[in-house]
């Protein structure tokens, strides 16, 4: 089984923004000659799921920017270039619209992704998503994933550090809840999509009464 220094499970924002601050800081080569593997379902690293949602970001755009302490990095100087950059200036005092601020976390996960492929001791499996993790008797980190645009056996790696976060979409949350008649469901993820918006709409339409809204868990 091939074995990694650090196994990083999801690629999404929270797991990509320790290497953004080692890339800042000049310390991503070393942590990738020792060896890191990347994984992620999608085929984009750094996004996660902020480009569907069809909100505005919980903070003003400078916020975004708070990282790039040093003008000259190789990953200023790259996203600096970019459009995505750019429009999320304009959104400096102000709170930026997700998909945007999807655009630029994109943006900056390919310069990641070209750093972690052009290293020789570590590797990045996109269109793969982790089925299983194990920690052995060793204290090491044994993880089962599945390459999901070619079926076939799950591979197996093995990790000394993992980072994991692989977002809060929860597929199967009602399946095992049983709902009063008249009630409607939906998944954060679908709501914050856009995809509940006419069922919303019908739902208030002509009331006068107060609504009662249930949220069951946090994870968005």
């Amino acid at each position: 089984i091939p074995e990694y220094h650090l196994a990083i499970c999801g690629t999404g924002p929270a797991n990509i923004s320790p290497l953004v601050y080692l890339e800042e800081e000049n310390k991503l080569d070393s942590l990738l000659n020792k060896g890191v593997i990347a994984i992620d379902k999608s085929l984009n690293v750094g996004l996660g799921a902020l480009g569907e949602y069809k909100i505005t970001a919980n903070s003003i755009g400078s916020v975004f920017f708070e990282i790039f302490k040093n003008c000259d990095s190789d990953l200023f100087k790259f996203i600096n270039k970019k459009s995505s950059y750019s429009k999320l200036k304009e959104y400096e005092l102000t709170a930026p619209p997700l998909p945007l601020v999807g655009d630029f976390l994109s943006d900056i996960g390919r310069f990641i992704s070209n750093k972690i492929i052009n290293n020789s001791n570590s590797e990045l499996c996109l269109s793969s998503q982790v089925t299983e993790i194990k920690l052995r008797t060793d204290n090491k980190f044994e993880v089962t994933y599945q390459n999901l645009l070619s079926p076939g056996a799950p591979k197996k790696i093995l990790a000394k550090n993992i980072f994991f976060n692989i977002g809060g979409i929860q597929t199967s949350l009602f399946k095992n809840y049983k709902f009063p008649d008249g009630k409607i469901v939906c998944n954060s993820n679908e709501f914050l999509q856009g995809k509940e918006d006419e069922k919303i709409h019908e739902l208030i339409a002509d009331r006068t009464e107060p609504i009662e809204i249930s949220i069951i868990g946090s994870s968005h």
